[in-house]
């Protein structure tokens, strides 16, 4: 049991290290939203087997809310792939670029402030 744990989040450590590197802005844009879904399942699984069916409602209603939270709140860059998150709201420009995200038509200044519309 704790092997089978330690092997896959270290799979998935190394696998979403890798993806993010070298993955497309439109992968990981796709991508994102399954693995998190994904990773919520897992880790409430796991909570299961350790701890017992007694808290399993609360554990699932816990990590639904956080991967509800994940999924809306972040964003990657369409221009450099970025992966941008601002708890509890939607950022607008990446904070690498300052591309504006989801085409709300901000734009870069030459000194690297962004200039919003």
């Amino acid at each position: 049991m704790q092997t089978a744990f330690v092997v896959i989040w270290v799979g998935l450590f190394v696998g979403s290290l890798i993806a993010y590197q070298v993955a497309s802005p439109a992968f990981k844009r796709a991508a994102y939203v399954p693995f998190i879904v994904v990773v919520g399942i897992l880790f409430a699984g796991f909570v299961t087997l350790l701890d017992g069916t007694r808290n399993v409602a609360f554990v699932v209603i816990v990590v639904a809310v956080i991967t509800v939270i994940n999924a809306v709140t972040v964003r990657f860059c369409p221009e450099c792939g970025t992966y941008n998150h601002r708890p509890f709201s939607r950022p607008q420009y990446c904070t690498k670029c300052g591309a504006a995200l989801d085409g709300d038509g901000g734009t870069r200044k030459d000194d690297g402030d962004l200039r919003h519309p």
